[in-house]
C-alpha cells in the first residue's frame, strides 16, 4: 500500500531536506564542475595546442599554397571578378574539378567556370588547389578541436569550397 501525503506536507518535507542537505549537495556539484573544467583547461587544450602546432608544421607546404590560392583567388576578384548578370562583385570559390575551377555569384547564384587559360591567377589558383583539400582533410578530422576552429578562420574567400567539401563527406 502506498503512502500519500498532501502535497502542502510533501514540500515542507522538500524544503526541509533542501535546507539541511542543499548547501552541501550545492558545493559538492560545483566541485565536480569546476574539477573537469580545471582538468580540460590543464590537459586538454595543451594537447590541442600541441596538434595545432604539429599539424601547421607537418603541412606547412599545403598552408602557403593554400594562402596563394586565398590571394590569387582576391587579386582576381579585385581586377576583373564581377557578375556579368547582376554585377556583384561576391564571387565565391565553388568548386574544383581537374583544371577547371567554378565560381559562383552570391547574389543570382550564377555559375562560372574558369580555365588555366582564364588569366594568371586563375592558372596560378589552380596550381594550387591541391593544398585546399589538405585543408579539409585537416578539418574533416579536428572539425571541433583548436586545429580546427584555426583552420576554419583562415578560410576567408575559401569558405563555401571548404564548406561544400565538408558537407560532401
Amino acid at each position: 500500500m502506498i503512502c500519500t501525503l498532501p502535497l502542502s506536507t510533501g514540500l515542507l518535507l522538500l524544503a526541509s531536506f533542501l535546507s539541511t542537505v542543499g548547501p552541501s549537495l550545492l558545493i559538492a556539484t560545483s566541485g565536480a564542475a569546476v574539477l573537469t573544467a580545471g582538468i580540460y583547461h590543464f590537459f586538454e587544450i595543451p594537447r590541442q595546442q600541441r596538434v595545432k602546432r604539429q599539424w601547421l608544421r607537418s603541412h606547412s607546404d599545403a598552408i602557403r599554397s593554400h594562402l596563394i590560392v586565398q590571394y590569387c583567388l582576391n587579386r582576381w576578384k579585385e581586377d576583373q571578378g564581377h557578375c556579368s548578370k547582376c554585377g556583384s562583385r561576391n564571387l565565391e570559390l565553388w568548386d574544383h574539378r581537374d583544371n577547371l575551377l567554378v565560381l559562383r555569384c552570391s547574389g543570382c547564384r550564377i555559375n562560372y567556370t574558369l580555365t588555366e587559360h582564364s588569366g594568371p591567377m586563375i592558372a596560378k589558383i589552380l596550381q594550387n588547389m591541391p593544398a585546399e583539400y589538405v585543408v579539409v582533410s585537416g578539418l574533416r578530422e579536428n572539425r571541433y578541436d583548436l586545429l580546427g576552429h584555426h583552420l576554419r578562420r583562415s578560410c576567408g574567400p575559401c569558405t563555401t569550397f571548404v564548406e561544400n567539401k565538408l558537407s560532401d563527406s
